[in-house]
Protein backbone atom coordinates (compact mmCIF):
# COMPACT_ATOMS: atom_id res chain seq x y z
CA UNK A 1 0.00 0.00 0.00
CA UNK A 2 1.19 3.49 -0.79
CA UNK A 3 2.56 5.44 2.15
CA UNK A 4 0.38 8.28 3.38
CA UNK A 5 1.82 11.73 2.57
CA UNK A 6 3.68 13.33 5.43
CA UNK A 7 1.87 16.36 6.82
CA UNK A 8 3.84 19.55 7.38
CA UNK A 9 4.26 20.28 11.07
CA UNK A 10 1.80 22.82 12.38
CA UNK A 11 3.30 26.26 13.07
CA UNK A 12 2.14 28.02 16.18
CA UNK A 13 1.23 31.72 16.29
CA UNK A 14 4.42 32.38 18.25
CA UNK A 15 6.56 30.60 15.64
CA UNK A 16 4.85 32.57 12.84
CA UNK A 17 5.55 35.83 14.57
CA UNK A 18 9.18 34.86 15.19
CA UNK A 19 9.50 34.01 11.49
CA UNK A 20 8.03 37.42 10.57
CA UNK A 21 10.47 39.17 12.88
CA UNK A 22 13.42 37.29 11.38
CA UNK A 23 12.22 38.27 7.89
CA UNK A 24 12.18 41.88 8.96
CA UNK A 25 15.72 41.59 10.31
CA UNK A 26 16.91 40.41 6.91
CA UNK A 27 16.09 43.90 5.53
CA UNK A 28 18.50 45.60 7.96
CA UNK A 29 21.79 45.03 6.18
CA UNK A 30 23.60 47.34 8.62
CA UNK A 31 23.48 44.56 11.23
CA UNK A 32 24.03 41.62 8.88
CA UNK A 33 26.88 40.31 11.03
CA UNK A 34 24.45 39.75 13.90
CA UNK A 35 21.85 37.79 11.92
CA UNK A 36 23.27 34.26 12.58
CA UNK A 37 23.30 34.89 16.34
CA UNK A 38 19.80 36.38 16.28
CA UNK A 39 18.41 33.46 14.27
CA UNK A 40 19.81 31.09 16.90
CA UNK A 41 18.79 32.97 20.04
CA UNK A 42 15.60 34.82 19.09
CA UNK A 43 13.21 31.82 19.03
CA UNK A 44 14.13 30.73 22.57
CA UNK A 45 13.95 34.28 23.86
CA UNK A 46 10.54 34.78 22.27
CA UNK A 47 9.14 31.49 23.56
CA UNK A 48 10.01 32.48 27.14
CA UNK A 49 7.37 34.67 28.81
CA UNK A 50 8.53 38.20 29.42
CA UNK A 51 8.69 37.86 33.22
CA UNK A 52 10.72 34.63 32.96
CA UNK A 53 13.42 35.86 30.52
CA UNK A 54 16.97 36.18 31.75
CA UNK A 55 18.96 39.29 30.91
CA UNK A 56 20.54 37.85 27.75
CA UNK A 57 17.12 37.01 26.34
CA UNK A 58 15.86 40.48 27.31
CA UNK A 59 18.92 41.95 25.57
CA UNK A 60 18.19 39.94 22.43
CA UNK A 61 14.60 41.21 22.35
CA UNK A 62 15.83 44.78 22.91
CA UNK A 63 18.40 44.45 20.11
CA UNK A 64 15.77 43.13 17.72
CA UNK A 65 13.40 45.92 18.70
CA UNK A 66 16.11 48.52 18.04
CA UNK A 67 16.95 46.98 14.68
CA UNK A 68 13.33 46.86 13.54
CA UNK A 69 12.69 50.42 14.70
CA UNK A 70 15.84 51.46 12.88
CA UNK A 71 14.57 49.83 9.72
CA UNK A 72 11.23 51.59 10.19
CA UNK A 73 12.96 54.93 10.68
CA UNK A 74 15.14 54.35 7.61
CA UNK A 75 12.09 53.61 5.47
CA UNK A 76 10.33 56.67 6.85
CA UNK A 77 13.40 58.80 6.01
CA UNK A 78 13.59 57.36 2.51
CA UNK A 79 9.89 58.17 2.01
CA UNK A 80 10.47 61.70 3.27
CA UNK A 81 13.51 62.10 0.99
CA UNK A 82 11.54 60.82 -1.99
CA UNK A 83 8.69 63.23 -1.20
CA UNK A 84 11.18 66.11 -0.97
CA UNK A 85 12.70 65.14 -4.29
CA UNK A 86 9.25 64.98 -5.86
CA UNK A 87 8.36 68.40 -4.44
CA UNK A 88 11.62 69.95 -5.66
CA UNK A 89 11.37 68.31 -9.06
CA UNK A 90 7.73 69.35 -9.36
CA UNK A 91 8.83 72.96 -8.82
CA UNK A 92 11.52 72.44 -11.44
CA UNK A 93 8.88 71.08 -13.80
CA UNK A 94 6.72 74.18 -13.27
CA UNK A 95 9.70 76.41 -14.02
CA UNK A 96 10.56 74.34 -17.08
CA UNK A 97 6.97 74.49 -18.33
CA UNK A 98 7.21 78.29 -18.08
CA UNK A 99 10.51 78.14 -19.97
CA UNK A 100 8.88 76.02 -22.69
CA UNK A 101 5.99 78.48 -22.96
CA UNK A 102 8.42 81.39 -23.17
CA UNK A 103 10.51 79.61 -25.81
CA UNK A 104 7.37 78.77 -27.81
CA UNK A 105 6.27 82.43 -27.64
CA UNK A 106 9.70 83.44 -28.86
CA UNK A 107 9.36 81.05 -31.80
CA UNK A 108 6.00 82.63 -32.62
CA UNK A 109 7.55 86.11 -32.49
CA UNK A 110 10.48 85.00 -34.66
CA UNK A 111 8.07 83.43 -37.16
CA UNK A 112 6.15 86.69 -37.42
CA UNK A 113 9.39 88.58 -38.02
CA UNK A 114 10.40 86.06 -40.69
CA UNK A 115 7.06 86.55 -42.46
CA UNK A 116 7.45 90.33 -42.26
CA UNK A 117 11.00 90.14 -43.62
CA UNK A 118 9.86 87.74 -46.33
CA UNK A 119 7.08 90.13 -47.39
CA UNK A 120 9.53 93.04 -47.33
CA UNK A 121 12.02 91.06 -49.41
CA UNK A 122 9.36 90.25 -51.98
CA UNK A 123 8.39 93.93 -52.19
CA UNK A 124 12.03 94.99 -52.55
CA UNK A 125 12.56 92.27 -55.17
CA UNK A 126 9.66 93.66 -57.19
CA UNK A 127 11.16 97.15 -56.90
CA UNK A 128 14.51 95.73 -58.02
CA UNK A 129 12.96 94.08 -61.06
CA UNK A 130 11.13 97.34 -61.83
CA UNK A 131 14.39 99.31 -61.58
CA UNK A 132 16.13 96.79 -63.83
CA UNK A 133 13.32 97.04 -66.37
CA UNK A 134 13.46 100.86 -66.12
CA UNK A 135 17.11 100.74 -67.16
CA UNK A 136 16.25 98.61 -70.16
CA UNK A 137 13.38 100.92 -71.10
CA UNK A 138 15.36 104.15 -70.74
CA UNK A 139 18.32 102.65 -72.59
CA UNK A 140 16.00 101.56 -75.40
CA UNK A 141 14.51 105.05 -75.55
CA UNK A 142 17.99 106.57 -75.52
CA UNK A 143 19.04 104.31 -78.38
CA UNK A 144 15.92 105.21 -80.35
CA UNK A 145 16.46 108.95 -79.82
CA UNK A 146 20.16 108.64 -80.67
CA UNK A 147 19.34 106.78 -83.87
CA UNK A 148 16.70 109.39 -84.73
CA UNK A 149 19.20 112.19 -84.10
CA UNK A 150 21.77 110.47 -86.26
CA UNK A 151 19.18 110.03 -89.00
CA UNK A 152 18.26 113.73 -88.95
CA UNK A 153 21.93 114.71 -88.90
CA UNK A 154 22.69 112.34 -91.77
CA UNK A 155 19.84 113.78 -93.86
CA UNK A 156 20.91 117.34 -93.06
CA UNK A 157 24.50 116.57 -94.00
CA UNK A 158 23.40 114.93 -97.25
CA UNK A 159 21.25 117.93 -98.20
CA UNK A 160 24.05 120.38 -97.34
CA UNK A 161 26.49 118.31 -99.36
CA UNK A 162 24.06 118.06 -102.31
CA UNK A 163 23.59 121.80 -102.25
CA UNK A 164 27.30 122.53 -102.22
CA UNK A 165 28.43 119.77 -104.55
CA UNK A 166 25.65 119.63 -107.12
CA UNK A 167 23.10 122.45 -106.87
CA UNK A 168 25.45 125.42 -106.32
CA UNK A 169 27.54 124.66 -109.47
CA UNK A 170 24.35 124.17 -111.50
CA UNK A 171 22.91 127.45 -110.19
CA UNK A 172 26.09 129.26 -111.15
CA UNK A 173 25.99 127.59 -114.54
CA UNK A 174 27.91 124.73 -116.18
CA UNK A 175 29.08 125.25 -119.77
CA UNK A 176 29.31 121.54 -120.61
CA UNK A 177 25.76 120.28 -121.11
CA UNK A 178 26.80 116.68 -120.47
CA UNK A 179 28.50 117.62 -117.23
CA UNK A 180 25.47 119.68 -116.25
CA UNK A 181 23.12 116.80 -116.92
CA UNK A 182 25.36 114.49 -114.83
CA UNK A 183 25.23 116.98 -111.93
CA UNK A 184 21.43 117.16 -112.19
CA UNK A 185 21.14 113.37 -112.03
CA UNK A 186 23.43 113.23 -109.02
CA UNK A 187 21.49 116.04 -107.33
CA UNK A 188 18.16 114.32 -107.81
CA UNK A 189 19.61 111.04 -106.57
CA UNK A 190 21.11 112.78 -103.54
CA UNK A 191 17.93 114.53 -102.42
CA UNK A 192 15.52 111.67 -103.10
CA UNK A 193 14.49 110.02 -99.82
CA UNK A 194 16.16 112.78 -97.81
CA UNK A 195 13.48 115.44 -98.02
CA UNK A 196 10.13 115.85 -99.68
CA UNK A 197 10.31 117.81 -102.94
CA UNK A 198 7.43 118.45 -105.35
CA UNK A 199 7.49 115.97 -108.23
CA UNK A 200 6.69 118.61 -110.90
CA UNK A 201 9.43 120.79 -109.50
CA UNK A 202 11.93 117.96 -109.69
CA UNK A 203 10.85 117.25 -113.30
CA UNK A 204 11.38 120.85 -114.34
CA UNK A 205 14.70 121.05 -112.49
CA UNK A 206 16.55 118.99 -115.07
CA UNK A 207 15.83 121.41 -117.91
CA UNK A 208 16.34 124.62 -115.95
CA UNK A 209 19.57 123.58 -114.23
CA UNK A 210 21.29 122.47 -117.45
CA UNK A 211 21.02 125.95 -119.06
CA UNK A 212 23.48 128.74 -118.61
CA UNK A 213 22.17 131.56 -116.39
CA UNK A 214 22.02 133.97 -119.32
CA UNK A 215 19.84 131.65 -121.38
CA UNK A 216 17.32 130.77 -118.67
CA UNK A 217 13.79 131.92 -119.06
CA UNK A 218 11.84 133.35 -116.10
CA UNK A 219 10.03 130.09 -115.46
CA UNK A 220 13.31 128.21 -115.34
CA UNK A 221 14.76 130.82 -113.03
CA UNK A 222 11.65 130.45 -110.83
CA UNK A 223 12.13 126.66 -110.79
CA UNK A 224 15.71 126.99 -109.59
CA UNK A 225 14.74 129.62 -107.02
CA UNK A 226 11.89 127.46 -105.71
CA UNK A 227 14.13 124.41 -105.43
CA UNK A 228 16.79 126.49 -103.67
CA UNK A 229 14.20 127.74 -101.16
CA UNK A 230 12.79 124.23 -100.61
CA UNK A 231 16.29 122.83 -100.17
CA UNK A 232 17.15 125.54 -97.64
CA UNK A 233 13.88 124.87 -95.83
CA UNK A 234 14.61 121.15 -95.61
CA UNK A 235 18.12 121.80 -94.33
CA UNK A 236 16.72 124.19 -91.69
CA UNK A 237 14.09 121.63 -90.63
CA UNK A 238 16.68 118.90 -90.25
CA UNK A 239 19.03 121.26 -88.40
CA UNK A 240 16.24 122.14 -85.98
CA UNK A 241 15.46 118.44 -85.57
CA UNK A 242 19.13 117.80 -84.81
CA UNK A 243 19.11 120.54 -82.17
CA UNK A 244 15.94 119.05 -80.60
CA UNK A 245 17.55 115.60 -80.85
CA UNK A 246 20.56 116.83 -78.92
CA UNK A 247 18.27 117.96 -76.12
CA UNK A 248 16.30 114.70 -76.29
CA UNK A 249 19.40 112.50 -76.20
CA UNK A 250 20.80 114.52 -73.29
CA UNK A 251 17.51 114.04 -71.42
CA UNK A 252 17.52 110.36 -72.36
CA UNK A 253 21.08 109.98 -71.06
CA UNK A 254 20.06 111.63 -67.79
CA UNK A 255 17.04 109.30 -67.58
CA UNK A 256 19.35 106.33 -68.08
CA UNK A 257 21.73 107.61 -65.39
CA UNK A 258 18.82 108.17 -63.01
CA UNK A 259 17.48 104.67 -63.73
CA UNK A 260 20.94 103.24 -63.08
CA UNK A 261 21.14 105.11 -59.76
CA UNK A 262 17.72 103.78 -58.83
CA UNK A 263 18.81 100.30 -59.86
CA UNK A 264 21.92 100.47 -57.67
CA UNK A 265 19.81 101.68 -54.72
CA UNK A 266 17.23 98.93 -55.34
CA UNK A 267 19.99 96.32 -55.48
CA UNK A 268 21.42 97.54 -52.18
CA UNK A 269 17.92 97.49 -50.67
CA UNK A 270 17.45 93.93 -51.91
CA UNK A 271 20.78 92.83 -50.45
CA UNK A 272 19.90 94.42 -47.09
CA UNK A 273 16.43 92.84 -47.17
CA UNK A 274 17.93 89.44 -48.05
CA UNK A 275 20.44 89.72 -45.19
CA UNK A 276 17.65 90.73 -42.80
CA UNK A 277 15.53 87.77 -43.94
CA UNK A 278 18.44 85.35 -43.51
CA UNK A 279 19.17 86.71 -40.03
CA UNK A 280 15.49 86.41 -39.06
CA UNK A 281 15.35 82.86 -40.42
CA UNK A 282 18.49 81.96 -38.45
CA UNK A 283 16.93 83.45 -35.29
CA UNK A 284 13.79 81.41 -35.95
CA UNK A 285 15.83 78.20 -36.30
CA UNK A 286 17.69 79.00 -33.06
CA UNK A 287 14.37 79.65 -31.28
CA UNK A 288 12.93 76.37 -32.61
CA UNK A 289 16.04 74.51 -31.43
CA UNK A 290 15.72 76.18 -28.02
CA UNK A 291 12.06 75.20 -27.62
CA UNK A 292 12.87 71.64 -28.74
CA UNK A 293 15.64 71.44 -26.14
CA UNK A 294 13.33 72.92 -23.48
CA UNK A 295 10.65 70.35 -24.29
CA UNK A 296 13.23 67.57 -24.18
CA UNK A 297 14.33 68.75 -20.73
CA UNK A 298 10.68 68.89 -19.62
CA UNK A 299 10.10 65.32 -20.83
CA UNK A 300 13.16 64.22 -18.84
CA UNK A 301 11.81 65.93 -15.72
CA UNK A 302 8.39 64.31 -16.18
CA UNK A 303 10.04 60.91 -16.63
CA UNK A 304 12.03 61.44 -13.43
CA UNK A 305 8.86 62.51 -11.62
CA UNK A 306 7.05 59.35 -12.69
CA UNK A 307 10.00 57.25 -11.55
CA UNK A 308 10.14 59.05 -8.21
CA UNK A 309 6.39 58.62 -7.75
CA UNK A 310 6.79 54.88 -8.32
CA UNK A 311 9.73 54.77 -5.89
CA UNK A 312 7.74 56.74 -3.31
CA UNK A 313 4.73 54.45 -3.64
CA UNK A 314 7.00 51.40 -3.42
CA UNK A 315 8.61 52.73 -0.24
CA UNK A 316 5.20 53.44 1.31
CA UNK A 317 4.09 49.93 0.43
CA UNK A 318 7.26 48.46 1.92
CA UNK A 319 6.79 50.50 5.12
CA UNK A 320 3.14 49.47 5.44
CA UNK A 321 4.08 45.84 4.81
CA UNK A 322 6.94 46.11 7.31
CA UNK A 323 4.68 47.58 9.98
CA UNK A 324 1.96 44.99 9.38
CA UNK A 325 4.50 42.17 9.26
CA UNK A 326 7.75 42.14 11.26
CA UNK A 327 6.94 45.15 13.45
CA UNK A 328 3.44 43.96 14.31
CA UNK A 329 4.86 40.50 14.95
CA UNK A 330 7.42 41.93 17.38
CA UNK A 331 4.76 43.92 19.22
CA UNK A 332 2.62 40.77 19.62
CA UNK A 333 5.45 38.47 20.69
CA UNK A 334 4.85 38.91 24.45
CA UNK A 335 1.12 38.18 24.10
CA UNK A 336 1.82 35.14 21.93
CA UNK A 337 4.49 33.84 24.36
CA UNK A 338 2.14 34.24 27.35
CA UNK A 339 -0.72 32.55 25.53
CA UNK A 340 1.48 29.65 24.48
CA UNK A 341 2.81 29.24 28.04
CA UNK A 342 -0.75 29.21 29.43
CA UNK A 343 -1.71 26.55 26.92
CA UNK A 344 1.23 24.40 27.92
CA UNK A 345 0.27 24.58 31.63
CA UNK A 346 -3.31 23.65 30.90
CA UNK A 347 -2.17 20.64 28.93
CA UNK A 348 0.16 19.44 31.70
CA UNK A 349 -2.54 19.87 34.41
CA UNK A 350 -4.93 17.79 32.39
CA UNK A 351 -2.26 15.13 31.95
CA UNK A 352 -1.59 15.13 35.77
CA UNK A 353 -5.19 14.31 36.52
CA UNK A 354 -6.07 17.86 37.39
CA UNK A 355 -3.39 18.26 40.08
CA UNK A 356 -1.26 21.32 39.40
CA UNK A 357 1.34 20.12 41.86
CA UNK A 358 2.16 17.19 39.64
CA UNK A 359 2.91 19.33 36.61
CA UNK A 360 6.40 20.45 35.50
CA UNK A 361 5.67 23.92 36.78
CA UNK A 362 4.28 22.62 40.12
CA UNK A 363 7.30 20.43 40.70
CA UNK A 364 9.57 23.34 39.89
CA UNK A 365 7.70 25.50 42.38
CA UNK A 366 7.90 22.86 45.11
CA UNK A 367 11.58 22.41 44.56
CA UNK A 368 12.07 26.12 44.65
CA UNK A 369 10.14 26.42 47.99
CA UNK A 370 11.94 23.41 49.53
Amino acid sequence: AAAAPTKAPRISELQRRVADVLEGLEADVTEAHALPMLRAMLPAACETPKESRHRFQTGIIAMVTTMLRSTEARLEQEIENAASEIEALDATRAAQEAAVAQAAAQVEDRTKIVQERKTSLASVARAFRGAKQAIADTQAEQTWKTNLLEAYADKRDKLVSAEATFFRPLLDGVDDEVAAKSLVDELIAAVQGVGFFDASLMAALGTAACKAPSTRRPFETMVLTQFQEDLAKRIAEHSAAVQDGDRMTAAAAEAVADAERRFVAAREDQLRAADAFKAAAADERDAEAAVAEARKTLRGIETSLRRLAVDHATLEFRLARFRAGPLAALIGLDQAAAAEAAGTVATEVAAAGGDPARTRIGVSSALSSG
